[in-house]
């Protein structure tokens, strides 16, 4: 597997463009380092992937906020459904 870029737009969003195969955990993991609550977090931020299922094909844009939220008061969610 290749190492992922991120790229900082110029509105401040930082995006990532999948590899086929990518899948949303592997992505919110490699960008900010933990699991806890950061696929929900990218999941109520990118709503056009909800549906995608859990392995997504090249191409797709990815917005990563900023900061993951405090992991205590998330609910979680189980993309494997």
């Amino acid at each position: 597997m290749s190492s992922m870029t991120f790229e900082q737009l110029n509105n401040g969003t930082v995006q990532y463009t999948t590899a086929d195969g990518d899948m949303l955990d592997l992505i919110a993991f490699n960008y900010y380092g933990t699991h806890d609550g950061t696929s929900e977090l990218l999941l109520e931020s990118n709503p056009h992937v909800v549906d995608m299922g859990p392995i997504l094909e090249a191409g797709v844009k990815i917005n990563l906020p900023a900061e993951p939220p405090d992991a205590k008061y998330i609910s979680t969610v189980s993309l494997w459904d």
